[in-house]
């Protein structure tokens, strides 16, 4: 390992603005000492404010893996860094000063940089001086939701993996939490997701309310939610689980189907449910599944259930080893004699098969299977 030397610019390393032809100017390093140089410049961006919420972006021309913010106490209206999101994702530290707090990333490779936050005292300051005024309520966030699910027909059990995208018509507002009902006599087993800060469930005799909530640092205009459903099948017949979100201006979704057992699946009837083609579903729900995708629905309204209907076959007996053929051969000599026998068998659900009839005082000198010992 080399340590690094820093280098001051003078007249044998340049650090000049190449001028390009209907295009911006870039810099250029000129040096001439060769070597593995690292560059590190500074710059000055405006940060745009909405509300309480301050955020910046940032797009170069070569890529970078690590970056550092230096915010001043005024950006943040005097008090602390209370929330941050950096996209794309990465590891950041926060050193705080009297003045300034610097937040040191470390990126994946990448040409942009979008970082927002809030600051600690900002809100209180609003609300301090907004008092004895007018208070304006914000309108409601408006919320479209997507849920596509995928079912898997097992032997009495339906599995169910449900992804639901909840997107509102603003960046600069934080989805608190959600809320939806799983109907049918589901059981939830997880409920998982980017900022899911904890969820509650609140079974009834027909439904499941499930409660999401986030966590406050979670700075996006789309979130996602993943949920596990079981739902023990008692009968031939029965309604798959579905989902319905409240507080939402639309819901609409796929459905797919899938069986893992030895049972015929058969459609019984369908409400608010289009049948469609497997290629017409998503490909994040396709590439769920290794299996071929029975049945496939689309809908347009959360009003909506799907009948199915399970018909399971009795196993057959059969025939669990054969001995097809077999080679016996003997020799003898001096008295004694060496056997050997050669079986060719069939074996579909023994682990262990016994070879009878073997004498006591017999010494068994090899024993392979498939030619192996």
């Amino acid at each position: 390992t080399v340590a690094e030397e820093a280098v001051s610019l003078s007249s044998d390393t340049l650090l000049l603005v190449q001028e390009l032809d209907g295009g911006p100017g870039r810099h250029v390093l000129a040096t001439q000492v060769a070597g593995l140089y690292k560059v590190s410049f500074s710059a000055f961006i405006f940060a745009h404010s909405a509300r309480s919420l301050l955020s910046l972006s940032l797009t170069l021309l070569h890529p970078i893996t690590a970056a550092k913010l230096r915010l001043v106490r005024p950006m943040m209206n005097r008090g602390t860094l209370r929330e941050l999101n950096v996209t794309p994702a990465c590891q950041y530290t926060l050193e705080e000063s009297s003045d300034s707090v610097e937040i040191l990333m470390r990126l994946p490779t990448t040409k942009t940089i979008e970082i927002r936050w809030r600051g600690l005292q900002g809100e209180t300051k609003d609300l301090d001086e907004g008092e004895g005024k007018v208070v304006v309520e914000e309108e409601p966030l408006q919320i479209t939701a997507s849920h596509d699910v995928l079912h898997s027909v097992m032997d009495s059990v339906l599995q169910s993996s449900h992804t639901m995208k909840f997107s509102t018509d603003s960046e600069h507002r934080s989805l608190g939490s959600v809320r939806f009902t799983v109907t049918g006599g589901a059981r939830i087993t997880s409920v998982t997701g980017h900022g899911v800060a904890s969820w509650r469930s609140s079974p009834s005799e027909q439904s499941t309310l499930v409660e999401v909530f986030f966590k406050s640092s979670l700075i996006s205009d789309t979130v996602l939610v993943l949920m596990n459903t079981e739902l023990e099948l008692v009968a031939e017949t029965f309604s798959v689980p579905s989902v319905e979100c409240e507080g939402v201006l639309r819901q609409t979704g796929n459905l797919g189907i899938v069986k893992l057992a030895n049972v015929e699946v058969h459609p019984q009837d369908s409400k608010g449910m289009a049948s469609v083609g497997v290629d017409e579903l998503p490909q994040e729900l396709k590439c769920q599944t290794n299996r071929p995708i029975m049945l496939a629905y689309k809908y347009l309204s959360a009003q909506s259930h799907v009948r199915l209907k399970v018909i399971k076959h009795e196993q057959l007996g059969v025939v669990e080893a054969v001995a097809e053929s077999g080679f016996y051969e003997i020799l003898m000599s001096e008295g004694q004699s060496m056997h050997r026998i050669i079986l060719n068998l069939q074996n579909s659900r023994q682990q262990y098969l016994d070879v009878r009839g073997v004498p006591s005082d017999a010494r068994i000198w090899s024993l392979l299977v498939n030619s192996k010992p």
